[in-house]
């Protein structure tokens, strides 16, 4: 089933579209998916199923694998509290931060939810409290953050640094007092950074300027090599929200989304994956564009219009003894175009390393 392209929370509300999204990928992957495969696929579902809205009585993985009587995945024992804690300090390096609660779930889910079930510490049942266990400074929630409490969180930072704030060093330190500047809730009339800073009379950021495509490329180019992985959009937003802005006002030529900004580097959007599992279908696609063009379409070709289909072929989902694009032009009757050994070689690379965190 081809899944719409916006997956609104309501379209997941429904459990008939979670357990068939899970019942797909069961079939694809071969073995009852672990919470990372399937979040990776279908991040809205799995959000659906955490946050209660599949069953109100069901909040975790295993929790939904009991449900559907599927063989529970024994996450839990690797999750012990040293290991938890290694995992912590790896995203927190890798962020240069200190995590958010959804950054961490998102990463590892196993072992927050031993955090929150209480097998790291008796003590310890929510990210506050392992936070505050670990001496980081703890996420205040949002009916928290006063118009009061935000200034002074503002002022605070802005003696500190010495210059008015970014929206991204504010972010850091106090991310869900920007998320209530931007949900209105410091002022119902003020839902941007900019708008925030010229109602405290102070000097806008001229942010927008300084995204060129080049800095826009450098920016996710440098969050791609930290993170080690393709940055979601949140992750992207998270450190670049100016950048974010610039590529929805199309500072790239036909590209308003995030999405097309992944396909526009020749990155793999996460909704290709599935859409990908069937080798007819990349035949039907190498065929399209064949005719397209009017002649054999290169590697670069068809990576440009079809990332997903050419990593399931260089993962071996298309044919487990066909890795390569010059292998897969010969088991069509293709003539192989030699010169794209060596660029072959690369987007192998990079779509293996995508495949190995998507």
């Amino acid at each position: 089933m081809k899944m719409p392209k916006v997956k609104a929370n309501r379209y997941w509300n429904n459990h008939k579209n979670v357990d068939s999204a899970f019942d797909n990928l069961e079939k694809e992957l071969g073995h009852i998916p672990t919470s990372r495969e399937f979040r990776d696929v279908n991040e809205c579902a799995f959000k659906a199923i955490a946050n209660g809205r599949y069953n109100s009585d069901i909040k975790t993985w295993n929790g939904y694998l009991t449900y559907r009587d599927k063989k529970v995945n024994q996450e839990r024992g690797i999750w012990t509290p040293k290991k938890i804690d290694e995992a912590f300090d790896t995203l927190e390096s890798q962020l240069k931060k200190t995590p958010s609660q959804d950054e961490f779930k998102r990463k590892y889910f196993g072992a927050f939810d031993s955090i929150v079930s209480g097998r790291y510490a008796k003590e310890v049942t929510s990210w506050n409290a392992y936070l505050k266990k670990r001496d980081k400074e703890t996420n205040v929630d949002l009916t928290n953050w006063s118009p009061k409490a935000i200034d002074e969180a503002f002022d605070t930072l802005e003696r500190k640094l010495g210059k008015t704030p970014t929206s991204v060093e504010f972010h850091n330190l106090h991310g869900a007092a920007l998320r209530a500047i931007s949900k209105g809730r410091y002022n119902s009339d003020i839902k941007t950074w900019n708008g925030y800073l010229t109602y405290r009379d102070k000097k806008v950021n001229q942010e927008r300027g300084i995204w060129t495509p080049k800095k826009i490329d450098e920016a996710f180019d440098t969050l791609e090599s930290q993170l080690k992985k393709t940055p979601s959009q949140d992750e992207f937003i998270n450190k670049y929200s100016g950048a974010m802005k610039s590529i929805r006002r199309g500072i790239f030529s036909g590209i308003n989304s995030w999405n097309d900004y992944l396909k526009h580097r020749g990155k793999l959007v996460l909704h290709d994956i599935g859409r990908w599992s069937s080798p007819n279908k990349i035949d039907e696609a190498f065929d399209r564009l064949e005719e397209s063009l009017g002649r054999t379409p290169r590697r670069k070709d068809f990576v440009i219009k079809y990332a997903g289909a050419l990593s399931a072929i260089v993962q071996g989902r298309y044919n487990k003894n066909i890795h390569y694009w010059n292998e897969y032009l010969m088991f069509r009757n293709r003539v192989i175009n030699k010169k794209s050994g060596k660029d072959t070689t690369l987007i192998l690379e990079s779509l293996l390393e995508e495949g190995g965190t998507q």
